[in-house]
């Protein structure tokens, strides 16, 4: 599992400059009193090869 866009809970760090707002938990903020945001994990990447014969 690494970081990325995806959309399953990765971790939890500090923000940085630059970050969408939309990753801000707002709650670890309430609670420490430091900006930190959500980084979600990459979705996986499968391929699904079907194949027909008639």
């Amino acid at each position: 599992r690494t970081p990325g866009q995806g959309s399953e809970f990765y971790s939890l760090r500090e923000y940085v400059p630059g970050d969408p707002f939309k990753n801000i938990n707002w709650k670890a903020f309430a609670r420490t009193g430091d900006l930190m945001v959500n980084e979600k994990c990459r979705d996986a990447v499968t391929d699904l090869y079907l194949l027909l014969d008639s």
